[in-house]
Parts: C-alpha cells; structure tokens; sequence
C-alpha cells in the first residue's frame, strides 16, 4: 500500500513526520512524503522514503494556503497512491477532493488544534474559513489521530469520529547515566520550536535578566524580529540559532543544561497541546520547566520530569533560580528523565501509528 502524507512544512525540519515515514515504511508501507520548499531551504534527501516539495509564489497568509492547496491538489491527482494523510488543517481540502476523485482513503494527522492557534486571536473571518473545513471535512476522513489525548477526546467528541493518539517521542537510544548538577558559572537554556506569539520567549528573557544563564533559541517565526530587538540591552545573554535540522538541534539539546517548553497565551490549542520538545528534553536527560497544561500534568505525575509554572515572569524566574540553585532539585529531575527515556520513546509509540494504518486497510471505500 501506498501513502502519501502532504504538509506546508518544510520537511528538512519536520521531525514528526520523518519518523512517521520512517516507521511506516519499516511496517512495510511504500511512502511518499509532500511538503513545501523556501529559497533557503536546504536539500532534503531521505534514503528511506521518498518526498517531494512543492515551490509557490507566496510564503504566508491567505494566498499561499489557496496557492498550495492548489498546486497539491494537481499534484496528487497525478500521483499513485492508496491512502493521502492530510498534515492538519491547512492540506485537508485538497487531500479530501484528491481521494475522492480517485477513490482512495483519507487519514488525518491533526499536529494541533488549527482554528484555536493565537494567531487567529481577533481575526474571526479567517478563523470561521478554517473552522468551515474542520467541521466539514473531517468527519468524512476514513482514519484520524493526534499527539495528544486530551485533543483526540476533544476531536471525537466535536466531530463524531474516533480519534487515534500518536505522541510526538524521539526514537530509543542507549541509557545514559543522569547528570549531575553543572560545573559552570553559567547555565544553558535552550528552547525549540517556533518563534510565534505565545511561546513564552519574551516572559523567559525578561525573568532571566541579571542570572548566571545563557538562552539559545533555536527557530525561527512570527515575532523572531522583533524579539531579537527585545533581547537588546536585557541582562541576559541570548543567541538566536534559528531552524536545526533534527541532528544538529538534538546535538545543540544534549549540550544544554535546561529545557523550556512555555506557553504564555491562552488559546485552546495551546491548552491541549503536547509538544517534541517536552520528550527531546527527556531523552537529552536534562530538567525543563514547563508549562502548566493538562498534558504535561499527566506526564509529570508519571515521571517528575519538569517544573511545571503558570505562565507569567515570576513563575519562570523563581523556576530557574530553583534549578541553578538546588542541586538535589535538578539531579532529580535528571534521573527521573533517564527513567522516562526507557519509556517514553518511538520504538513504543510506532505501534499506536501503524495501528491507525492497519485499521484503513480493512475499510471500506
């Protein structure tokens, strides 16, 4: 069987869906992978799996999704393939009436809850646009999953289709022993992901101002610009690496002494979210301070792996200064994450993928 899985990505730093094509093809699925290309993208060559990336015109806002969802409608009305998994929202409309017109199956990997995302704050016409396709189109997918259960709980219950969960966990590695508290007159902080409104960047800058830290940020999005001109004149150094491509971040992670995952806005997809970073954090052995949500609630009572805070500068600050200043807080929670490593990761979690793919094979049309 043949999937072909299609994202706005660029799929040189998408680690979710390289290891989703990577597992299927060990299920023995042939796969092809759609995403979209920059100018300053880098080359992308996968040996397991093949891929494909779509250039346009336009690189954000309302002319670029019709633009892509266009252009990848064409594409897959020329492409072989038994099942097309649309990569949320954004490539729903075209992967929906690409398998109908051909009579193949529709699967649906919802990253996030789209129509809830904080750049949609205020902007209700677009919003009710993305809201349409939600509410119309996936109750009509043969098969769905998400990152987290609280999201698949939401989605069943909105659209009246079950929904599967595939957690975003870093492939198994060798145990490594915990870490100790570091040697340095400086700590390293690192955050990964996107530089969008609501991380939690200018809160974790402003609470770390006049402390031993060093902050690496590596990403890039929406407000990078214009938090490069806040970092300016802050008593805190702050370096700005912009998009890693997998290897290079899980080497920039491993060299880090702490992991932030915060979240400062108070969106519905932020709520329910369930990040990679939370388990890259883990599998690196290094303590993050975290944001307060359900999910990262219930991993925490599992394995303490995280400060958990409310997302205002105090609560970041007082964090920190807990795990620069307390030695057994921090080895704690480096040995709890050696112990959640050996749990926590892909080769677990590909069954719960796979599962969602045997299911469609036994599916009528």
């Amino acid at each position: 069987m043949k999937i072909v899985l299609v994202a706005t990505t660029d799929l040189a730093f998408d680690q979710r869906l390289q290891r989703i094509s990577n597992s299927l093809v060990n299920a023995g699925f042939e796969v092809l992978l759609v995403g979209r290309i920059k100018p300053d993208s880098p080359a992308f060559s996968p040996t397991q799996f093949k891929s494909h990336r779509l250039k346009t015109w336009f690189w954000k806002g309302k002319l670029f999704y019709v633009e892509f969802n266009v252009r990848l409608f064409f594409y897959l009305l020329n492409t072989k393939f038994d099942v097309v998994t649309a990569n949320d929202a954004d490539t729903l409309l075209a992967a929906f009436f690409a398998a109908k017109l051909k009579g193949k199956k529709l699967a649906f990997d919802a990253h996030e809850y789209f129509s809830e995302v904080p750049e949609l704050l205020g902007r209700h016409g677009v919003k009710k646009v993305w809201q349409w396709i939600e509410n119309t189109f996936i109750p009509k997918v043969n098969v769905a999953y998400t990152p987290g259960p609280s999201l698949a709980k939401l989605f069943s219950g909105k659209y009246g289709i079950p929904f599967g969960v595939v957690r975003n966990m870093p492939w198994q590695s060798e145990s490594k022993p915990a870490r100790s508290m570091p040697d340095s007159t400086h700590f390293n902080i690192i955050y990964s992901g996107a530089v969008n409104l609501g991380r939690g960047l200018f809160e974790l800058i402003e609470a770390s101002e006049g402390l031993p830290v060093r902050i690496a940020i590596a990403g890039s999005g929406d407000v990078l610009e214009e938090l490069k001109v806040f970092a300016v004149g802050k008593k805190v150094e702050v370096a700005f690496l912009g998009y890693l491509q997998p290897q290079e971040l899980r080497l920039q992670i491993e060299q880090a002494d702490i992991g932030v995952n915060l979240l400062t806005t108070d969106s519905l997809s932020y709520q329910y979210s369930l990040a990679n970073k939370f388990f890259d954090y883990v599998k690196a052995g290094i303590p993050q301070i975290c944001v307060n949500y359900p999910e990262y609630r219930t991993l925490n009572q599992e394995f303490e792996v995280a400060l958990l805070v409310n997302n205002d500068v105090m609560a970041i600050r007082q964090a920190v200064q807990k795990l620069i200043n307390l030695a057994d807080v921090y080895e704690k929670l480096t040995q709890n994450c050696v112990e959640a490593a050996k749990v926590w990761h892909w080769d677990n979690e590909q069954h719960a993928l796979w599962n969602c793919y045997k299911a469609v094979l036994h599916q009528k049309n």
